[in-house]
């Protein structure tokens, strides 16, 4: 059963600012990312500027109350509907309430509720002011896949082969194996800087959730850092694809 992540945050706004800033591609921009299109039944896709991005489409929208969107973390593991609502509070505020529901882990329920706690404060630093309140980049990596198969059928195909398919022109080395593997990645474009790879595996029904993170980034020089952290997501992305593609024969 997929966990559910509920925050919510009192705006001191006019419900239409409020709801502007959910709804107009433009200003979603400013405090969340430059998605290309909210239409009911449309798809779009929301780029968040550092490599990292959304797929999905419009469920549903009830323009100053309710926005609803299902969409999958870099177009692969597991599908998240989200729901926005909007409600008057005290004093001519609103209540503004996110509800995702998809995590298929509690410590990605976890990094969810911190996500959105953030998110939010963005939301009402945009509407309150005017002023752009839209992150940089994120200092890590991080993305889920659903592998068919066990534990130890999933961990089986993330090997030396793997690796080298996905990170070719880079020195990549697993350093340990087990509920987690840790990958140590160097790159001659670092200048002897180094980063480290987590993957965890848990177990679900008749599948296995791949967690990926990828951290170190702040180490790299600075002129590199963004493109390189661009770089590695569309190839990671790519290499968790590949991962959920797989089918078992038996």
């Amino acid at each position: 059963m997929p966990y559910t992540v509920n925050v919510q945050r009192t705006v001191h706004a006019a419900p239409g600012e409020v709801w502007a800033a959910l709804a107009d591609p433009a200003r979603v921009g400013q405090w969340f990312g430059d998605v290309d299109r909210i239409v009911p039944g449309e798809p779009f896709r929301c780029e968040m500027g550092d490599g990292d991005y959304f797929a999905g489409e419009t469920v549903a929208a009830d323009a100053g109350r309710e926005l609803r969107l299902r969409w999958r973390f870099m177009d692969i593991g597991p599908s998240f509907d989200i729901r926005y609502t909007i409600e008057p509070a005290r004093d001519g505020a609103v209540l503004v309430s996110v509800a995702d529901t998809g995590a298929p882990i509690a410590a990605e329920a976890d990094g969810l509720r911190e996500g959105w706690t953030d998110f939010l404060s963005r939301l009402d630093g945009f509407v309150t002011t005017g002023a752009r309140t839209r992150f940089a980049w994120s200092p890590s990596i991080a993305m889920g896949a659903l592998a068919a198969g066990t534990v130890e059928e999933s961990r089986a195909r993330l090997g030396d082969a793997w690796l080298y398919e996905h990170l070719a022109g880079t020195t990549a080395k697993i350093s340990s194996r087990g509920a987690s593997m840790t990958i140590d990645i160097s790159d001659p474009r670092w200048g002897g800087a180094a980063t480290a790879v987590t993957l965890t595996f848990h177990p679900l029904e008749a599948q296995t959730y791949i967690a990926l993170a990828h951290e170190g980034w702040s180490a790299l020089p600075a002129p590199l850092r963004l493109a390189e952290r661009r770089r590695y997501a569309r190839n990671w992305q790519a290499a968790l694809a590949a991962v959920e593609t797989v089918t078992l024969s038996r």
